[in-house]
């Protein structure tokens, strides 16, 4: 058997596995937000970025992988058409929605890697008529 030398490594190695196997890993705070549709949505940050500029922001956790641009697309759009009301009452030029998809456990090789969090951000400005029009990663093949 082990001494007590050498089972304290293995020990801490056991406790670290299991740790992160149940979820021990430390998240991004989120707030649980009901959108008028009906759709929660777990916020990040929402609010102006820059009040001189008249750029406001929702940052959210989404469960789709970036690399799924249609689906995370459609989920944007969806998004938009529920806070759209929100942002024009407001007064704002610019609306970005900042899709974040977080994992908790990544692997470089065999290395774990805690923690991973990817964003990809889809804009949207105000023309000179008053309608908004897409910008961003909307469709424009970028890899995220």
């Amino acid at each position: 058997m082990f001494g007590k030398a050498e089972s304290w490594p293995r020990r801490l190695g056991i406790a670290l596995w299991a740790c992160l196997m149940v979820g021990c890993v430390p998240e991004r705070p989120t707030t649980r937000e009901t959108l008028p549709s009906g759709r929660q949505v777990d916020v990040i940050h929402k609010g102006m970025v820059d009040e001189e500029l008249g750029w406001w922001m929702l940052s959210y956790r989404t469960q789709i992988p970036l690399s799924d641009r249609g689906k995370l697309e459609a989920e944007v759009t969806a998004l938009w058409s529920d806070i759209q009301p929100e942002v024009e009452r407001l007064g704002v030029k610019r609306a970005s929605i900042w899709p974040t998809y977080i994992k908790r456990v990544d692997f470089i090789g065999w290395r774990p890697v805690l923690g991973s969090e990817y964003s990809t951000g889809y804009s949207l400005e105000r023309d000179a008529a008053g309608a908004w029009v897409k910008s961003g990663a909307w469709d424009d093949g970028c890899a995220p």
